[in-house]
């Protein structure tokens, strides 16, 4: 690797977990102060429960995490209590086929941002061969017009999280290529070459690959190093 590298990857050791957490530290806890249960203060590390639940994809350049992303399914989000309150304001009609993106991360540097989007798709891949069709996330006001980039959209719903205040609820609808495309979505050309592969995914009993099975195939189907 050269020190050029920016590398996409999925937290699948405790080592990968805790870069992860210590990059939601640096960000959620010490910049902007909020206080959440789980936070470890000694270690510098902001690490819940619900990671064991989860898929934490994560960014790094030079070898150094810059930029981490949560997906969990819907059905799981309640074992969070922040989570539960997205999924109960949202009402997704098929929590089955629903996930959620949580704690968003990334350095203020512009290597780092310039990693956004490949880690968002390297998440939209991992939810279509998961079988999700809706993604849900709750964010700042400000932070909309990012989000909406790749094809979410406001449900006309807030919530009051009890550490991040105001929250605004989005929605992306995974298999809503027209409106990805009116958009110029980057989760685009992902779904178009995935979409063979999702009927190919499903056994005879129907059913979608796991969260690991997916995860699996994403890695084989992304390239190891992101160009910059």
């Amino acid at each position: 690797m050269t020190s050029g590298d920016a590398r996409i990857g999925i937290a699948r050791t405790r080592a990968d977990l805790i870069s992860v957490g210590r990059l939601r530290y640096e960000r959620y806890v010490a910049r902007e102060g909020k206080q959440y249960g789980c936070t470890d203060h000694v270690g510098k590390t902001f690490i819940e429960p619900l990671d064991r639940l989860s898929l934490n994809f994560f960014a790094t350049v030079n070898g150094r995490v810059a930029g981490a992303v949560r997906l969990v399914r819907a059905s799981d989000a309640p074992a969070d209590r922040h989570l539960a309150l997205l999924v109960e304001a949202a009402r997704p009609a098929d929590p089955a086929t629903t996930v959620v993106n949580s704690r968003f991360a990334v350095r203020p540097e512009m290597a780092a941002r310039a990693l956004i989007v490949p880690m968002f798709q390297q998440v939209y891949r991992s939810g279509l061969l998961a079988g999700a069709r809706q993604c849900l996330l709750a964010t700042r006001t400000e932070l909309i017009p990012l989000f909406g980039k790749f094809g979410f959209v406001p449900l006309g719903r807030t919530l009051n999280d009890p550490v991040a205040g105001h929250l605004e609820i989005l929605a992306l609808d995974a298999f809503d290529f027209a409106h990805l495309a009116s958009v110029a979505s980057p989760y685009l050309p992902i779904a178009r070459s995935l979409l063979g592969r999702l009927v190919d995914a499903e056994d005879a009993a129907g059913r979608a690959l796991g969260f690991a099975e997916a995860a699996a195939a994403s890695d084989s189907l992304r390239p190891a190093v992101v160009a910059r």
